[in-house]
């Protein structure tokens, strides 16, 4: 009996062992394991960092849950589910922690704080700060499993670039309560465009502590009004169009002249609280002279240019006074004319020794004068030394009506003067000394001066002969050759007076000479009526040549140009008279 019994315990057991291997046999007994787990794990997010391995016959869960309740009700899931073996756990309760982010902008650096659940979304935020241009210190943001994922995770690093970028501070803090935004822009529209972008990003759920403001203006308006180069020009800063259409306004109705409007725009710039004195301090500023100027800046006004006297400039800074009121600070920075009232143009010629050395000295109203006055004296002594520096320019001063002529009878000085002459040129006074290369020179050196200045000047010849006193150049023979216009041809009709010239040489001896001088209208450009005086003079010595007068008897005196005629027909001439 006690045989049979050890005998079908023996069976049972080899039937049991060959079972037990049946079912462990088609997946394996790992397969089956982590089947049981996987199932369990995946049957709520809570699990999700929960790992697992199988030693043998046991299974190992490591990692951890929110919560003591989660651990349990997993345990017992696997256990009702595990037909052998056993469970080993050393599965945490880690509580869960909110992500959370504060993102600080200043000075160029942004600095990142807070809690995310990966390195990847940390990384993320980092290249997004530099694509943009800040540097990033990013060491208080940390990541950690229990973490949980927010769901602004997939798009927060892009919103980082878009509303920090251009921009030069700000604040961003995002926990799982609420999203708080703040930075300062210039202008409406600037704020709107974030507002929306803020909008798309903040989830529903979450609340939004919006900051975002316009930046206070930090820089005062600005305005300029003055006159340049005979132009009234405004110019300055405002912040707005209808500040710029407003001072244009003022300005050019109150002085009635058009205007050049150079104001520009600046959003940066305070609302200008000066506007209201305009018409009453333009009107009164520029009736005075045409070289003031308005300043403001602020509420600091400046007022300059230049007034007739003292009393004058005293009176007008009360009326600014009171147009601006007690809280503006008004410069006055005029000048009295009568105390800085400028000389008359003026111009010394003065000679050393030789014609080595000319010093040139006196007052012009501008760079362009003095420049050509010099160039005169370069073109006609080339190998001279020109001092300059006593000759300056003043743009008070007044142009010289006796400019034109000068630098014509500057061109003659190397024909007539054996050195430079000194010369003195003031208002309406002409004053020449020097000595001429001959008799016939003199005598052409007055006809020059007669004819350049005539009636309007005072002028002093005190040019001396080599030799022989030289008859007054009025009892010599003088003809005229007319031309039609624009031509230089000596016509038909005009060739009787330069036979009637050549016997005039032949009877005034062999020291003769003849000046011949172009004469041309005052139609047309001045460069082309020069060219064609020059033209038609040149055609009337090559006919003179022709009737047996010698070149070197010849003086080309040059083109004048007339003023005014009631006949323009007598204008277009040559002129010759032959000297004894």
């Amino acid at each position: 009996m006690l045989k049979r019994l050890i005998l079908i315990f023996f069976v049972c057991n080899v039937l049991g062992f060959a079972l037990l291997s049946h079912r462990c046999s088609g997946d394996g007994i790992e397969g089956r394991l982590e089947a049981i787990v996987k199932k369990e794990v995946e049957a709520a997010s809570e699990y999700r960092r929960v790992r697992y391995e199988t030693r043998d016959l046991d299974l190992v869960l490591t990692g951890h849950v929110p919560t003591g309740v989660a651990r349990r009700e997993l345990l017992e899931g696997i256990n009702k589910e595990l037909p052998f073996g056993r469970v080993r756990s050393s599965i945490e309760i880690v509580p869960p922690v909110p992500a959370s982010l504060r993102a600080t902008l200043g000075e160029g650096i942004m600095r990142l704080e807070g809690k995310l659940p990966s390195k990847s979304m940390i990384q993320s935020l980092q290249d997004q700060g530099r694509e943009i241009g800040f540097s990033v210190l990013g060491h208080g943001l940390i990541s950690a499993e229990n973490v949980v994922e927010p769901a602004w995770a997939s798009g927060v690093g892009t919103f980082v670039a878009e509303f920090f970028a251009d921009a030069d501070e700000g604040f961003l803090e995002i926990d799982d309560t609420k999203w708080h935004v703040r930075r300062q822009v210039d202008t409406p529209e600037q704020a709107q465009e974030i507002r929306e972008t803020v909008r798309l990003a903040v989830p529903q759920s979450l609340a939004l502590i919006d900051e975002i403001s316009i930046r206070p203006p930090d820089q005062p308006s600005q305005l300029t009004v003055e006159r340049v180069g005979g132009t009234l020009v405004v110019s300055g800063k405002v912040p707005g169009e209808a500040h710029r259409a407003f001072v244009a306004k003022a300005v050019s109705e109150t002085l009635q002249e058009n205007i050049s409007n150079e104001i520009s725009l600046d959003r940066k710039t305070k609302p200008p609280t000066w506007m209201t004195a305009l018409p009453g301090i333009l009107s009164v500023l520029f009736d005075q002279g045409k070289d003031q100027k308005l300043e403001i800046s602020g509420t600091e006004i400046r007022l300059s240019g230049q007034l007739a006297t003292k009393e004058e400039i005293e009176e007008l800074m009360l009326v600014a006074g009171s147009a601006f009121g007690p809280g503006f600070v008004v410069e006055n920075a005029f000048e009295a004319v009568s105390a800085l009232r400028p000389p008359p143009p003026h111009l010394e010629c003065k000679v050393k020794s030789s014609n080595e050395s000319i010093t040139l000295m006196g007052i012009v109203p501008d760079a362009i004068a003095r420049d050509l006055i010099i160039g005169a004296f370069q073109r006609s002594y080339p190998k001279a030394g020109i001092e300059s520096s006593g000759l300056k320019t003043d743009s008070r001063v007044e142009a010289p009506i006796w400019f034109e002529g000068f630098l014509q009878l500057v061109s003659t000085f190397p024909v007539f003067f054996e050195m430079p002459p000194s010369l003195s040129v003031a208002e309406k006074k002409i004053d020449i000394s020097g000595k001429t290369n001959s008799r016939i020179s003199h005598a052409a050196v007055g006809m020059k001066l007669d004819r350049l200045f005539g009636d309007r000047f005072s002028v002093e010849n005190r040019t001396t002969e080599p030799s022989t006193k030289v008859p007054d150049h009025d009892d010599w023979p003088r003809r005229a050759i007319y031309f039609e216009m624009g031509s230089s041809r000596v016509s038909s009709t005009q060739a009787a007076g330069i036979e009637e010239a050549g016997l005039d040489f032949q009877k005034a001896g062999e020291f003769a000479v003849v000046l011949i001088e172009g004469f041309a209208d005052k139609s047309g450009s001045r460069e082309v009526n020069l060219a064609v005086g020059s033209r038609r003079a040149h055609a009337v010595r090559d006919s003179l040549i022709a009737q047996g007068i010698p070149s070197s008897s010849i003086r080309m005196m040059g083109v004048t140009i007339a003023e005014s005629s009631s006949n323009p027909d007598r204008d277009r001439r040559v002129e010759f008279t032959v000297v004894p």
